[in-house]
Formats: structure tokens, C-alpha cells, sequence
């Protein structure tokens, strides 16, 4: 991400010994986050921006190990460094995505949110490198976790296969044919053993990897079939009640938590629009809401709200929507700090579809941290 930073014209250097600097400030900033892996969430959310102001927390940290590791960045920065920050946290991020889970996290915080962001040319250009890299890391898997596969390769559990020879004669010819040695039987039985070794392991290779395929295929159609039980059934298994029941913001946040109480960590696209179309089916309509008035309808509804989302620590740098939400109900943060917290508008309008699944991606983070 420097590199893409540099290319972009989004910073400047002099010379290679600033951009080992900035190289040394990600290294210890991949530290940092590895030992507090829920800080996660709110490095992106400083990273994306292109307006953080100068006083947010995660940008102070990093000018604090800037003192460390380059102590004489403000002659290069000067009036400007946060740039050279956001190209410091990103490219952190990228290094940290080598762990799937971590790449997962990192896309459910910025898909939501970077919509409503403004960039500049050079800026979405870098940006949008930034995401599709993490992107890439997260499709392959998602779609395999809902693929259903109708072909056993090599298969040795089906009828063919169960007909077949697993130790090949010709396999067990060949050993018997070849040199004898010194004519005694030392050199011919290891030869013997390691053709009989050979082909079992072979076919015991090939059983295993089709029950794994068979094994995976079964929980993709069994978690498809729960699926589609829970949207025809519109009911709420955590709060035991029927979502048409639920008055609008306590529904929009069931269902965040009950679809996530289904979905595993990673998952594929269609999800999202299966979670959307769940939502219109139930509602029967899809009215936008500005988030000042979601906030507000929170208030009447404290009780049912601190059963589905538990208190949470309020973060001192950004948050995600869900925790600013908790925080809310909470009486812990109020809806004027919504911009510095966030880095949204409270004057936002969002189809409450699409407000639901924001949530629900929030919760999956949770689910990953381990927070629920």
C-alpha cells in the first residue's frame, strides 16, 4: 500500500531510507494490533477515511511511533502527515490479511461504510487496490463454503469405484521382477512392503478427500435449508416471537443477530441479498430512514435492545455502527459524536434493508473477535 500510495501522488519521498521508515512505523503497528486484535476494526475505519481529522485517536498513536521510528518526519510530512499515516495503517492491514479470518474482518469493516465516503481520483484508485486485495483473499473461500458439489472426483466410494483394484498387480510385478541383490530376501520384502504401502495410501488419500467433499456439500445444503426454514417461518429464535411482530428498529437489529447466529465467517455475496430480500418479505416494503430517527426510536425500546446486543467497552478511536448503537442504548456516547466515532453523517438516509445488513456485517465482526 505505500508503493500504491507513492504511485498515486497521495505522499512523496525524498529517498529510500523514508519509505524503510515508513516501512519500520507498519511493522511495529502490526505488532500492536496483533496483541489487540479488536483494535482492528477501528485502524480501518482511520485508514479509509480521507478526512480524519488530525485529533483522532488511532492517528495520534501512529505519530507517536513516527517519534520512534522517524523522529524527523514532520521536514518531509510537514503540514501533511496524515497521508503518510493512512498509507502506514493501510499497508499494516494488508500484512495482517495473511490470516483469513483477520482479511474477513478487514472487508466486513470497509464494505459498508466506503460507499458513503468521498475520495479524491488518486485516492479511490488507491483505495479500491486496497480492498480488491483484500477481497481476493475472501471470495475463493466464501463461495466453497456454500458450494454444493455434484461430481466426486477419483471417486472410490461409488459403485466403479468400489469395483476397482486398490493394489495394482502391475505395481506388485514390477517389485517382484526386480533385482534381488545379493539373492536373499532383505532387498526384495522392503521393495514388496513399500509397493503395498504406496497403493493404499494412494486410495486412502482418494476416500478421504471425496468424504470431505461429500462431508462440506451436506452442510452447504443443510445450512441452505435452515436458511430458507428461517425466512418462510419469520420468526426470531432468540427473541421467540415473530419479527412482524417487532416494532422497526428492534426487527432491523433481530434480524442482524439472528442471521448471524446462522452464517459462518466467511461467506459469499448472494448472503447479503438473501438477508436484503428477508427483510422486504417481512416489512413488505423498504422505506429509506434517516439515522438520526433510528437512533431516537432506540430509546422506548431499551429493554428488548439490551437482550439482543449486550453492553459493550466504548472504544476511544473509531467504532463500528453496531458499537456506536450499543453505546446508544447504553446511554454511554450520545448522537452528536456520531462523525468523529463513525465517520458518517447522523443526517445519512439508508433503505432499512440496507441498514440491516451494515449491522449484520458488524455483528459477524463480533462474532470473529469472539465478542458474542
Amino acid at each position: 500500500m505505500l508503493q500504491s500510495f507513492l504511485k498515486n501522488n497521495l505522499i512523496t519521498l525524498t529517498d529510500d531510507p523514508q519509505l524503510e521508515k515508513l516501512k519500520k512505523t507498519s511493522q511495529e503497528l502490526v505488532k500492536r494490533i496483533k496483541k489487540d486484535k479488536s483494535r482492528i476494526y477501528s485502524f480501518v475505519l482511520a485508514g479509509i477515511d480521507p478526512n480524519i481529522p488530525a485529533g483522532n485517536h488511532e492517528i495520534k498513536e501512529i505519530k507517536e511511533i513516527f517519534e520512534k521510528t522517524w523522529p524527523t518526519y514532520t521536514a518531509v510530512t510537514r503540514e501533511t502527515p496524515i497521508p503518510f499515516i493512512r498509507a502506514v495503517i493501510l499497508h499494516a492491514l494488508v500484512e495482517l490479511s495473511s490470516d483469513i479470518n483477520i482479511a474477513d474482518l478487514i472487508y466486513l469493516s470497509t464494505r459498508n461504510i466506503i460507499q458513503h465516503l468521498t475520495f479524491s481520483p488518486h485516492e479511490e484508485v488507491a483505495i479500491s487496490e486496497f480492498v480488491s486485495t483484500i477481497s481476493l483473499k475472501i471470495s475463493p473461500v466464501a463461495d466453497d463454503k456454500f458450494r454444493i458439489r455434484y461430481t466426486i472426483k477419483n471417486s472410490l466410494i461409488s459403485i466403479e469405484g468400489i469395483r476397482k483394484t486398490l493394489i495394482e498387480e502391475t505395481v506388485i510385478k514390477k517389485a517382484l521382477e526386480s533385482d534381488y541383490g545379493d539373492g536373499t530376501l532383505i532387498t526384495f520384502i522392503p521393495k514388496v512392503v513399500k509397493s503395498y504401502t504406496t497403493a493404499i495410501n494412494r486410495a486412502h488419500l482418494d476416500i478421504s478427500t471425496n468424504l470431505e467433499i461429500v462431508s462440506s456439500s451436506i452442510n452447504a445444503l443443510g445450512l441452505k435449508t435452515e436458511l430458507i426454514w428461517w425466512k418462510t417461518s419469520a420468526y426470531s429464535p432468540l427473541l421467540k416471537q415473530p419479527y412482524k411482530l417487532l416494532a422497526p428498529p428492534v426487527l432491523d437489529i433481530a434480524l442482524a443477530v439472528d442471521y448471524s447466529d446462522l452464517i459462518p465467517f466467511i461467506f459469499p455475496e448472494s448472503v447479503n441479498y438473501f438477508l436484503m430480500a428477508t427483510h422486504e418479505e417481512i416489512t413488505s416494503e423498504n422505506d429509506s430512514i434517516i439515522l438520526t430517527d433510528f437512533f431516537k426510536s432506540l430509546d422506548v425500546h431499551g429493554d428488548i435492545l439490551t437482550h439482543l446486543l449486550p453492553e459493550q467497552p466504548i472504544s476511544n478511536g473509531r467504532m463500528s455502527l453496531l458499537d456506536f448503537t450499543i453505546g446508544l442504548i447504553y446511554n454511554k456516547i450520545s448522537v452528536s459524536e456520531l462523525e468523529a466515532k463513525v465517520g458518517i453523517s447522523s443526517e445519512l438516509s439508508l433503505k432499512r434493508s440496507a441498514l440491516t445488513t451494515w449491522l449484520f456485517h458488524d455483528v459477524q465482526c463480533h462474532k470473529i473477535l469472539g465478542v458474542r
